[in-house]
């Protein structure tokens, strides 16, 4: 058994005395399975648990949220993988704590451990994250910074026979005024490598809810950068993608619910090389957020540009319990 696993362990059974005795809400355990194949025959399969002693979402509170609260908590994930006839398996382990300031304030760090092992080499390093969000009215930003790994990114093979680290800044904004929702994402990284990269994702949606379903259409606009190209993994220096995007969910057979995200994407590189391709998200939960329930769904994005052609499919399954 790996120190990440045994630190897990140990943080996961404090939890569970913590949240027995002394939290305010009720204590939330997450479960996460997912297998990934691309078209350029990167095979990935993760697990992931996360337990955390008060549920918590700033945007959506949960039913009685309090308006201040201590969080603790922890996450393992474990992947194994394949990448041009490398194999590799990682292991993540992080403990975290929290502070709900008040409704409008939360504050999260974290700290762990990952590991990695390969057909090439094995190794480990400390990892850190900090996360700041604010929530008012119709008013949401988050900023966060973590000092990671890249294996679930899809930076392959580089991730893995460089074991690729990344120093991450990300701000988001999230602004609901009547029926529209805008929504900016802004991603800074600095990599082990000396790549530094930049992602912007720019959306605008009306609310066109009926009933019981919520229902959402508009226009979203994405543009990537990178500093230097390398060979390991995808660098274009320039690179936009814009479409129409839709997000659809409600009641679906009895108690369950149906979720559905597609965007349509038309792209062009640095060379003004044109293509096309989507984003697809489907899936069904058995129950409304505020109950136990499970999610299973599948993800697939498609790409075509000239000959280059790209895919990556992504079943997943999640599964949420509170007590």
């Amino acid at each position: 058994m790996n120190v990440g696993m045994m630190i897990f362990k140990f943080i996961f059974c404090s939890l569970l005395f913590i949240s027995s005795a002394f939290a305010d809400e009720l204590g939330h355990l997450s479960l996460s399975a997912s297998t990934a194949q691309t078209s350029d025959d990167l095979s990935l399969k993760t697990y992931g648990l996360e337990v955390r002693s008060n549920r918590r979402n700033l945007v959506y509170p949960y039913e009685n949220s309090k308006s201040e609260a201590w969080d603790l908590g922890a996450r393992h994930s474990t992947s194994t993988g394949s990448s041009e006839g490398l194999h590799f398996s990682h292991s993540f382990t992080e403990g975290f704590v929290g502070k709900k300031l008040n409704n409008r304030w939360y504050l999260e760090v974290g700290s762990g451990v990952s590991n990695l092992e390969s057909d090439q080499d094995n190794d480990s390093f400390s990892t850190f994250s900090t996360k700041l969000e604010y929530s008012f009215e119709q008013l949401y930003f988050r900023s966060r910074y973590g000092h990671e790994d890249t294996i679930l990114d899809m930076r392959y093979p580089r991730a893995i026979s460089s074991y690729l680290k990344s120093h991450k800044f990300e701000n988001t904004l999230l602004w609901t005024p009547g029926k529209y929702r805008a929504k900016y994402l802004i991603k800074k990284e600095n990599l082990s490598d000396g790549n530094s990269l930049t992602y912007q994702d720019l959306e605008l949606k009306y609310n066109l809810s009926r009933n019981s379903y919520w229902i959402l259409a508009g226009f979203g606009f994405e543009k990537y950068s990178n500093s230097k190209q390398s060979s390991g993994y995808w660098t274009p220096e320039k690179f936009i993608s814009y479409g129409p995007r839709f997000e659809i969910t409600g009641p679906a057979i009895k108690s369950s619910y149906f979720h559905l995200a597609l965007n349509l994407n038309r792209f062009k590189d640095e060379n003004e090389d044109e293509g096309n391709g989507y984003y697809l998200n489907v899936g069904i939960q058995s129950a409304e957020r505020n109950e136990n329930h499970f999610k299973i769904g599948y993800e697939r994005v498609k790409s075509n540009q000239g000959r280059d052609y790209w895919s990556v499919g992504r079943p997943y399954l999640n599964y949420n319990y509170f007590w």
